[in-house]
């Protein structure tokens, strides 16, 4: 009879114990997930290592060969502390007085002719000038020329607008059959070699 009394207090003892021992597995089983996801992070970290590692190497090489056709093709180098110019300097450039290329005229409107066709594109009149500095006076000078005589450069400019047939033969003769098998030759050769 005290069996039976204490066979509800038994049953709540041993739900009690099945209870604690899923807890303790499903807490086993956690810290193995936790543990798994650690190590996890950890080969992530690893790959990414590893990639970066490749691209350094890889960037390396690079330089290498950068490097090479530096030295052989291109010959480029930075820049020494006399190629800078200070701010200073930069606002009070003059861009009359650089004459070491050709100067252009600056762009004039032009009216309508009656009797004059002009073709679709016109080179710009390209004005060379062994005069260091040109005053203002002398500019002035220039620009009304260029613009009492806008006939005489529409003409000047579909002179210079024809080809030459001399150019056209020299290009013939460039790129004749010959020079085209030599290269699809050497472009071959260098297939192969990879």
């Amino acid at each position: 009879m005290i069996a039976n009394r204490f066979k509800p207090m038994g049953l709540v003892m041993i739900g009690m114990t099945a209870a604690m021992g899923f807890y303790l597995i499903s807490s086993r089983v956690a810290s193995e997930r936790t543990e798994l996801e650690k190590v996890d992070r950890q080969i992530l970290a690893a790959k990414k290592q590893i990639r970066q590692l490749q691209t350094e190497i890889g960037t390396r090489a690079s330089m290498r060969q950068l490097e090479q056709w530096n030295g052989e093709v291109l010959a480029l180098s930075a820049p020494d502390a006399s190629q800078y110019v200070q701010e200073a300097a930069l606002g009070h450039i003059d861009r009359v007085g650089i004459t070491d290329g050709p100067r252009f005229l600056p762009a004039q409107m032009v009216t309508a002719m009656a009797n004059t066709a002009l073709p679709a594109q016109i080179a710009p009149a390209v004005v060379r000038s062994d005069a260091v500095d040109v005053s203002g006076n002398e500019r002035r000078a220039l620009v009304d020329e260029s613009r009492a005589k806008p006939k005489t450069m529409a003409a000047a400019a579909l002179a210079a607008h024809k080809p030459s047939p001399s150019v056209a033969r020299m290009e013939k003769k460039l790129l004749d059959d010959g020079l085209l098998g030599e290269l699809a030759h050497a472009a071959r050769a260098e297939e192969r070699k990879r």
